[in-house]
């Protein structure tokens, strides 16, 4: 199983191979690369677990992931991990379940809040209700909406962390990199991946 090989191109190469095979059998394995040393290795196989999101597997994972989160009996490692791997995943259907999740323990708590960050760019805390009242304004913009509002904000190094994720979102926009240095070029840069949505 090349997901599996001890090389790290070969898994790379592996990963991006998925991607367009968009195969059911392949979305175990996948899965278990979102857990992979190599960052470049995780992103290759989210960005192919995406593209097998309509298939019976993906959507059996995402249902195994929510429910193993919301499971109160689960040891707490196990709903981390659900966390964990819902936020590599960027799974924006998990969101309101990843809130309820910030009223658990503190390490559920912290992953859950960490997922949520990276779903949606933003940082609202730990407290359940700032995320509620957040969710209620903003369900309906989608992590497109979330990301691009979200280079709006004063901390370079978070708008830069937010530019790389509508990258991977869009796939458009790497030869802007320069823009998000600055906050002014960072507001240009959301009415360029806005029109990304207006063009779906």
């Amino acid at each position: 199983q090349l997901l599996r090989a001890a090389r790290t191109e070969t898994r790379l190469a592996a990963a991006l191979v998925a991607g367009d095979l968009v195969d059911g059998a392949l979305v175990e394995p996948l899965a278990a690369r979102l857990h992979d040393d190599h960052p470049a290795v995780r992103n290759a196989a989210m960005l192919a677990l995406r593209a097998s999101a309509l298939l019976p597997e993906a959507r059996q994972l995402h249902a195994e992931l929510v429910f193993t989160l919301q499971d109160e009996k689960r040891k707490v490692e196990w709903r981390q991990r659900a966390a964990w791997t819902l936020g590599q995943l960027r799974d924006a259907a998990s969101v309101p379940h990843l809130i309820e999740a910030l009223g658990g323990e503190a390490p559920l708590a912290e992953t859950a809040r960490d997922a949520l960050r990276r779903i949606t760019g933003k940082d609202h805390g730990r407290y359940r209700f700032r995320w509620r009242s957040w969710w209620k304004r903003n369900e309906g913009a989608g992590r497109l909406g979330w990301l691009a509002s979200a280079l709006d904000q004063a901390d370079a190094k978070l708008r830069q962390k937010v530019f790389d994720e509508l990258v991977l979102l869009t796939g458009r926009g790497f030869d802007r990199r320069h823009a998000v240095t600055t906050r002014e070029g960072a507001r240009e840069l959301q009415a360029f991946f806005l029109a990304e949505r207006d063009d779906r």
